[in-house]
């Protein structure tokens, strides 16, 4: 400890918890002190992987989450001091102490975390220190409006797909995600999402609905569809079995996106789907509040005018922050050989693949659904 870095690693010790998923073995966490920042990583158990969105670091959420071949995920948690609420001593006015807590929180935010961690950081302080901003209870506002970008990743997820040619049957990473930049945690949602023969959407159009009910996946009943673990809350991935409307083959995906508060779910706010071992509905990032699913059978109920209108005001000055966006991604490819570019060059620069503000209108598609032994044109 001490200069302008530190480190340290500690190994966890299992938590005397009852059941099953508190009683995996926590592995080791590595903490490493930045200059101005902290850099964590944490090997969880297989068990604890479809509960990574319920970990954090302070206020926050982890960073990311990759899952490892013998199963288990690696959580990491890469934030500034003027994030997640450290707390900043100093120390015999020579050294300045930043403090956290790691924490396990798999039931409602009224009730103690399951397991908590320390997290220190400790320096020498600078002559010039001012350390006002790093006080627990500010509040970092976000300014502007928000992007969302949607896109299809390849089978690897570890980029943008090189193909818009889907064999029938197989899946389609769809990607979804708000720019988190200086707002306070974001959680993506994907309210509503339908198929269409067409990129535009009319009054009498015929559709196919993917999620409906406020965040129900339809299509993880009726097909093998799920939500892939979150490696952030400001991501999300709609794992999709492919499938043809009627005898096209060209499939466009609408999709109507959220951004809400990561602590507060309810039936209006969620992501679910459905798990066939069990025959129930899960909640993908809290699945001990599953029961916000229940609705997904029947009619999930709408927040009220009143509601949404006090949501907006608290998230913007500490009571929530509720944005609705319909955002439709428009992709259309016309060079095999050349769309890796021009989908990273369109994804990055060309604004109508992204969403800047309140109701903007994209779609993603076409999509080419084949069978399995075509080739791909």
């Amino acid at each position: 400890r001490g200069g302008q870095s530190a480190k340290h690693q500690k190994i966890m010790k299992k938590p005397n918890q009852k059941t099953e998923v508190l009683n995996s073995l926590f592995a080791d966490i590595q903490v490493v002190c930045a200059n101005k920042s902290v850099s964590i990583t944490w090997e969880i158990s297989a068990d604890l992987v479809p509960y990574a969105a319920r970990l954090f670091l302070g206020s926050c959420m982890p960073s990311h989450l990759n899952l490892l071949p013998s199963g288990k995920g690696e959580v990491q948690f890469n934030y500034g001091f003027e994030n997640c609420n450290f707390l900043s001593l100093q120390i015999k006015g020579k050294q300045m102490s930043y403090q956290n807590e790691i924490t396990f929180r798999p039931y409602p935010k009224s009730k103690p975390a399951a397991f908590v961690y320390p997290i220190k950081c400790v320096y020498r302080s600078p002559a010039n220190l001012n350390n006002q901003f790093l006080n627990p209870g500010s509040v970092s506002e976000g300014r502007g409006s928000l992007v969302f970008h949607m896109a299809l990743l390849n089978e690897q997820l570890t980029g943008l797909a090189t193909t818009n040619v889907i064999p029938l049957g197989s899946f389609m990473p769809i990607w979804a995600q708000v720019e988190q930049k200086s707002h306070q945690p974001l959680l993506l949602l994907m309210e509503e999402c339908v198929a269409a023969h067409t990129p535009q959407l009319h009054s009498g159009s015929w559709v196919y609905p993917i999620i409906n009910n406020k965040g129900c996946l339809l299509e993880s009943k009726q097909g093998n569809s799920i939500f892939l673990p979150r490696y952030h809350s400001s991501a999300l991935i709609l794992y999709l079995q492919s499938f043809r409307l009627g005898h096209e083959g060209e499939v466009y995906i609408h999709c109507k996106l959220t951004a809400w508060d990561p602590d507060v779910l309810d039936e209006s706010n969620k992501v679910c789907h459905y798990v066939k071992e069990t025959e129930r509905w899960s909640l993908l990032d809290d699945p001990f509040q599953s029961s916000i699913c229940n609705c997904c059978d029947s009619t999930c109920k709408s927040r009220s005018k009143r509601q949404a209108e006090q949501g907006s005001l608290y998230f913007t000055t500490r009571m929530f922050f509720y944005f609705y966006i319909y955002t439709y991604i428009y992709i259309y490819i016309k060079n095999l050989f050349s769309l890796s570019y021009w989908v990273f060059h369109c994804f990055v620069t060309n604004p109508s693949l992204e969403s800047r503000g309140l109701r903007h209108n994209f779609v993603l598609g076409p999509l080419i659904v084949v069978e399995p032994d075509s080739p791909a044109k």
